[in-house]
C-alpha cells in the first residue's frame, strides 16, 4: 500500500521554492517520490532552498543581539528582547523554532539520502547520471553537517573545553534516517559531544568524496559564487568545524588548502560594497541563491529601519573596534537622522545587511534581505591564523592576519604593526580581528565559548544617549555562565521522553 508520508516535506519544501525547484504539484508517495534523475535534481534543488531559512534573519542575528555589540532601543517592540536580556528559557519561541527548523530540515535531508544512497549501492544511475547523483548527494550530507553543526553551535558546550565529550546528553539528538513514528519512544535522546562532532565529520567526509567525484567525472572547477556545494566549500566547512574542535593543525591545512588554490581572493576595496550590497564578491564559496519572489527572512531589520530608529544600535566598544581607514567601518555603519520630538538625533546603525536590491521591488524600499553567504574565504584566513597561533607558529599566523587586515584597512603601517606582534598581543589581535570581520554573522557565541571568554556589554555611544533601554544594557557573562548554551525547547522536552533528563544546565527548572 502506497502511503503519503510525505506531504508536509513537499509542502515545506514548496515554502523555500524558486526557480531552482521543480517539485511537481500533487500527492508524492513514498515508494514513487525519488525514481529518476530528474527527480533526485529537482528534491536537491529542494534542499538548496531550504538553506535560505539556516542562513538568514533570527539564525543569524539572534546570538550576536544576545551578546556584547548592539543595545536595545527604547520602543523596539520587545522584539528579540529575551535573548538580549539573557532571560532565554525553554518556552522562548525563537528556541523552539530554531531548533525545529533544524530538524524538519535534517528530516527531508534523511529521507533524501535512504532513496539517493540506495541508487548508488544498486547501481541505478550510470555515467553522467550517476555523477550528477553523487553531486547530489554530496550536498545533501554537506548540508546534514551544515543543520548538526549550527546546531551544536546553538545548544552544545564546548567540544575543546568540555569536561568530558564522551558524557551522554552533551550532544545533539542525532537521526540519520528517515522514520517517522507516533511511537515515542522510539525517539533518539542526546549523544554525547564526541558522537556529535564524529557524525559532522563523516557527512562532511562523505560530501566531499561526492562533491570531488562530480567535479572529476563532469570536468568542472570550484569557482567563487557558486550556488552549489563545492569540494572547496566542504573543505572550508570542515575546517570551521575542526578549530571548534581544538584540532588546530587539520584546520590550518584545510584552510590553507583552500585559499592557495587562489580561486576565492579577498574581495577588493573598490569592491567590498557590492559584497554586501548585492551579494557578489571573490571571496563567496557558497552563495545561498534566492530571487525576488522567493528568499529567506530579513537579516538586517534588527538594526536598520527606513522609517523608524533601528531596533539594536552598535555599542560604543562595537563601533571603537574599526579604524577610521578600514573598509568595513565605512560600508557597515552609516549615520541617520532621527527626529525624537524636537530633538535630532545622529544615530550610527550597523548597516552590513543593507538589503539586495535583485530582493525587493524596484523603487521600494529596502526590505534588508540578503542572500546568504555563509562561506567566505575571509573566515579561512582567520581559521589559518588562529590555528597557527594554537601551534606555535606566530609567523605563519602573522602572514594570513596580515594578509586579511591589509586588504581591509587603508595604509601603509598595517602590515608593520602586524608584524611586531607576539604572544597575547598576536592571539588577542587575531581575536580581535575575527570579532570585526564577523561581526553580525552569528559567528560570535561559539567564538567566545570555543575562547572560554565571558563579555560585559559595551557602553552607550555618545549620540545614542535617550534611545537606549537602561535594563541590561551592561549585561555581562563570565566564561563559564550556561547562557552561552541555549536550553532544549519545551516542546522537545514534553514530546521527547528520551532527552527529559538532558536539558542543558541552568534550565533545569
Amino acid at each position: 500500500m502506497k502511503k503519503n508520508i510525505f506531504g508536509i516535506l513537499v509542502c515545506s519544501l514548496a515554502l523555500f521554492s524558486c526557480n531552482m525547484e521543480l517539485t511537481p504539484e500533487g500527492e508524492i508517495h513514498d515508494e514513487e517520490a525519488l525514481e529518476s534523475i530528474e527527480d533526485f535534481e529537482s528534491f536537491t534543488r529542494g534542499l538548496y532552498a531550504m538553506a535560505r531559512s539556516f542562513t538568514s534573519g533570527d539564525n543569524v542575528v539572534l546570538s550576536d543581539i544576545q551578546l556584547d555589540d548592539f543595545h536595545a532601543v527604547i520602543g523596539n517592540g520587545n522584539r528579540r528582547m529575551d535573548f538580549y536580556n539573557g532571560s532565554i528559557l525553554p518556552s522562548t519561541g525563537e528556541i523552539a523554532a530554531i531548533y525545529s527548523s533544524y530538524y524538519a530540515g535534517i528530516a527531508e535531508i534523511n529521507f533524501f539520502l535512504d532513496h539517493a544512497e540506495s541508487k548508488l549501492a544498486d547501481g541505478s544511475f550510470a555515467g553522467e547520471d550517476a555523477a550528477t547523483l553523487s553531486r547530489c548527494v554530496g550536498a545533501a550530507h554537506f548540508l546534514r553537517a551544515y543543520c548538526y553543526a549550527s546546531l551544536a553551535d546553538k545548544y552544545c558546550g564546548s567540544y575543546r573545553n568540555a569536561a568530558d565529550i564522551e558524557e551522554e546528553g552533551t550532544g545533539l539528538s542525532l537521526q540519520l534516517s528517515y522514520a517517522p513514528t507516533a511511537d515515542n519512544s522510539k525517539y533518539p535522546g542526546r549523544s554525547s559531544l564526541k558522537v556529535t562532532y564524529a557524525q559532522i565529520l563523516s557527512d562532511l567526509e562523505k560530501a566531499l568524496e561526492e562533491t570531488t567525484a562530480y567535479e572529476a567525472a563532469s570536468d568542472t572547477e570550484p569557482r567563487s559564487n557558486s550556488i552549489y556545494i563545492t569540494s572547496d566549500a566542504v573543505k572550508a566547512l570542515t575546517a570551521r568545524v575542526h578549530l571548534t574542535m581544538g584540532n588546530a593543525q587539520r584546520a590550518f591545512a584545510l584552510a590553507d588548502e583552500v585559499i592557495a588554490t587562489n580561486r576565492y581572493p579577498l574581495t577588493d576595496r573598490n569592491s567590498f560594497a557590492k559584497l554586501w550590497t548585492d551579494d557578489e564578491g571573490s571571496e563567496i564559496l557558497w552563495l545561498v541563491d534566492a530571487d525576488y519572489t522567493y528568499h529567506g527572512s530579513a537579516t538586517g531589520d534588527a538594526f536598520a529601519s527606513n522609517t523608524t530608529k533601528s531596533d539594536y544600535l552598535p555599542t560604543k566598544e562595537c563601533i571603537f573596534l574599526f579604524d577610521e581607514n578600514d573598509i568595513r567601518w565605512t560600508t557597515w555603519f552609516d549615520e541617520k537622522e532621527y527626529q525624537d520630538g524636537d530633538t535630532k538625533i545622529l544615530m550610527c546603525r550597523f548597516m552590513k545587511y543593507p538589503g539586495n536590491p535583485d530582493l525587493y521591488a524596484t523603487g521600494a524600499s529596502s526590505n534588508f534581505v540578503q542572500k546568504g553567504k555563509p562561506l567566505r574565504s575571509a573566515e579561512l584566513y582567520l581559521i589559518a591564523a588562529e590555528a597557527c597561533q594554537d601551534m606555535g607558529d606566530e609567523q605563519k599566523a602573522i602572514q594570513y592576519l596580515s594578509a586579511l587586515e591589509t586588504t581591509r584597512i587603508k595604509g601603509s603601517q598595517v602590515a608593520k604593526r602586524i608584524a611586531a606582534l607576539s604572544g597575547t598581543a598576536l592571539r588577542d589581535e587575531i581575536r580581535d580581528e575575527r570579532h570585526r570581520e564577523m561581526i553580525g554573522e552569528g559567528s560570535r557565541l561559539a567564538d567566545l565559548k570555543r575562547w572560554q571568554s565571558g563579555f560585559t556589554r559595551g557602553e552607550i555611544y555618545e549620540n545614542h544617549e535617550g534611545l537606549i533601554i537602561s535594563n541590561y544594557m551592561n549585561q555581562h557573562y563570565d566564561a563559564d555562565d550556561y547562557r552561552f548554551l541555549w536550553p532544549l525547547p519545551q516542546h522537545e522536552l514534553d514530546t521527547n521522553p528520551q532527552v527529559r533528563g538532558q536539558q542543558n544546565p541552568g534550565y533545569d527548572f
